[in-house]
């Protein structure tokens, strides 16, 4: 079962192994009307205990603004500075399942700006990085990972940080279905 709720309604309760979902529509890290050290102290003992923290962007910087993506990078989210403009290619991992064909990404569509990239290199202290879709340039050469999954370790124990970039919100409808189903199945694999 899933269950949205805002934060005012989850932080305080017992931390355990939850799906943490930030679906932002713009950059802006907002956590309502409860303080964000709250939020956050509240998502550490969260993933600690094993939670996943999903960030599923609608916009190019999810969780970047108020200063530069530092309280985000507080609750273990990074993103890399490379972003994909338009042309490049995306190429899914076998973890989505063997339907999930590679895509060609044209933005042609002028409502989606540029896609923000995760990136191994964000992550130089975690204890496993899994790209759940690559995106390489027109000429082939490697950007970043529009998903991507991370095992943090260290400060956040045994909990892990999912992305899903803007970039796929605009894959076509049945794509979309099948690379939303099959992602749900896995973090719901990792949260039993």
């Amino acid at each position: 079962n899933m269950y949205f709720r805002p934060w005012s309604d989850i932080v305080g309760i017992q931390p355990n192994k939850y799906v943490l979902v930030m679906a932002q529509k713009t950059d802006l890290y907002s956590t309502g009307d409860v303080p964000t050290q709250r939020v956050n102290s509240f998502v550490k003992d969260c993933l600690r205990a094993g939670s996943v923290l999903l960030v599923m962007a609608d916009a190019r910087n999810p969780l970047q603004r108020p200063k530069r993506g530092e309280l985000a990078r507080e609750i273990g989210f990074r993103l890399s500075s490379e972003s994909a403009s338009k042309d490049c290619s995306v190429d899914f991992d076998p973890l989505l399942g063997k339907r999930l064909e590679g895509w060609r990404w044209t933005n042609l569509n002028s409502r989606t700006p540029a896609a923000r990239l995760m990136s191994r290199d964000d992550y130089p202290d975690a204890e496993a990085y899994v790209s759940l879709a690559k995106v390489n340039s027109a000429s082939g050469d490697y950007l970043g990972d529009a998903a991507a999954m991370v095992k943090l370790g260290r400060e956040f124990g045994a909990g892990k940080v999912v992305y899903v970039s803007n970039m796929l919100s605009t894959l076509p409808p049945i794509r979309k279905k099948q690379f939303l189903e099959n992602l749900i199945s896995i973090i719901a694999d990792l949260v039993k």
